[in-house]
């Protein structure tokens, strides 16, 4: 059995710093979510505001809004954290680059998304979809490599 000795660069703290912006990204959404939900007046448990109350009431339209940004970029943040982390073992600047990218076009997307027009997101939909592809692939080649290593061959 081969083993691996893994040293990190010496930029892979730039790798932890953009990991580390990704709660503060996702508690200031759920902080616009709770902000959304108490204009709308939506009690807990509701999830989501019914088309009925979005109808009769427009800060409803706003509240579902902000509350569906808040859970798409938790739906990826898994994903995100696993790509980042693997892909600036041997990437360091690229992942942390990618990172980034992708937590600014959360934030983009979030601000376009509660404006209460889900058009909106658009914009940084695409910028934080275009970092985390990048994370995607650069973490697939990093694996690949470590694989061949390792004398691991498919």
């Amino acid at each position: 059995m081969s083993t691996l000795s893994l040293n990190l660069p010496a930029s892979y703290p730039w790798v932890v710093g953009v990991a580390a912006t990704i709660p503060f990204l996702t508690f200031w959404q759920s902080m616009l979510v709770s902000g959304a939900r108490k204009a709308a007046k939506i009690q807990y448990p509701q999830v989501y505001a019914t088309k009925e109350e979005e109808s009769a009431n427009p800060s409803a339209r706003k509240f579902n809004c902000a509350q569906r940004a808040h859970q798409n970029t938790m739906e990826n943040v898994p994903q995100v954290y696993a790509s980042l982390l693997i892909a600036g073992v041997q990437h360091p600047r690229v992942a942390a680059i990618s990172g980034l990218l992708y937590v600014v076009g959360r934030i983009v997307f979030t601000v376009g998304y509660n404006s209460g027009e889900p058009k909106g997101r658009v914009p940084g939909s695409l910028i934080s979809y275009l970092g985390m592809v990048s994370l995607f692939f650069t973490s697939a080649y990093t694996t690949f490599g470590l694989l061949q290593k390792t004398g691991y061959h498919f």
